[in-house]
C-alpha cells in the first residue's frame, strides 16, 4: 500500500488489512514526522496463507487507516503477521487525532498492489476513467415517446433502441415506469451492446401527444 500523507499531528498510525471472509487482521504502523508536510509512505503485508477471499460482490477485504483508537484496540501487541481478529492488537501505538480539533489528516495517491516494489501513482485522463466507470453504469436521457391516433379500442406499441455509450460489463438490470398521460414503459430488453424499450398506450382512441422520460439509469454492477 502506498500513498501520501499530510498532517499537523506527528507521531506512529496504523494502516491494517482485514480479511472478512476469514476473519483475520494484519495491521502496520508508518510514521508521520513532520508536521503539515505531504511524505509519502509505503507499507507492505506478506500475504496471508490461510483462507482464500470470496470472488464475488460481498464483503471480503477491507483496508483501514486508523486515526485514533482506545484501550479496546490498543491495549495489546500490534498483529504484524495475519492472524485471527484481536481487537486489542490491531492499533497499538496509534496516535488521538481526535484530542484536538485542531488536527488535520490528508492522503492522496493511494495505491493498493501486489509486489514487493510500490510503482508510481498510475494517473489516469479523465475520459479513460469515465470509460471504465460506464462498464457498469450509463443513463439514458430525455428519451421522448410520440403517440398517434389510432382506433378507440386498439392500441399501440412503440419500440425504441439505441447503443451504449461503452459496452457494459454485463447486461445491465431491468427498468420499467409509468411516464405521465397514457404511456406506459412496459419492458425493455438489454445486451451488453444495445439497449431497447417497448412502450405501450392503453386502448383510447386520439392522439397522444409525446411524453419524455428524463432519465434513466441503468446497472451492470457485480
Amino acid at each position: 500500500v502506498s500513498f501520501w500523507v499530510k498532517s499537523n499531528k506527528t507521531g506512529t498510525y496504523i494502516v491494517e488489512l482485514e480479511d472478512n471472509d476469514n476473519s483475520r487482521t494484519i495491521s502496520k504502523s508508518y510514521t508521520i514526522s513532520s508536521a503539515n508536510t505531504w511524505e509519502k509512505k509505503e507499507v507492505t503485508f506478506a500475504g496471508d496463507t490461510t483462507g482464500s477471499l470470496d470472488n464475488d460482490n460481498g464483503y471480503s477485504m477491507q483496508i483501514s487507516w486508523w486515526l485514533g483508537a482506545g484501550s479496546d484496540y490498543s491495549s495489546g501487541t500490534l498483529q504484524t503477521s495475519w492472524g485471527a481478529v484481536s481487537n486489542p492488537n490491531r492499533a497499538v501505538g496509534q496516535v488521538n487525532i481526535a484530542d484536538s480539533t485542531s488536527n488535520e489528516w490528508y492522503m492522496t495517491g493511494c495505491q493498493l498492489e501486489v509486489g514487493t516494489l510500490a510503482k508510481n501513482f498510475d494517473f489516469e485522463s479523465y475520459d479513460e476513467t469515465l470509460r471504465k466507470c460506464q462498464r457498469y453504469c450509463q443513463t439514458i436521457n430525455n428519451l421522448r415517446l410520440w403517440g398517434y391516433y389510432h382506433t378507440a379500442g386498439s392500441s399501440f406499441i412503440q419500440y425504441f433502441s439505441g447503443m451504449w455509450t461503452q459496452p457494459m460489463r454485463a447486461t445491465p438490470g431491468e427498468y420499467s415506469r409509468s411516464t405521465s398521460g397514457y404511456m406506459v414503459l412496459l419492458q425493455n430488453s438489454y445486451s451488453a451492446n444495445t439497449w431497447y424499450y417497448k412502450c405501450f398506450s392503453g386502448a383510447v382512441g386520439g392522439f397522444r401527444e409525446d411524453r419524455t422520460i428524463t432519465k434513466i439509469v441503468t446497472e451492470a454492477e457485480i
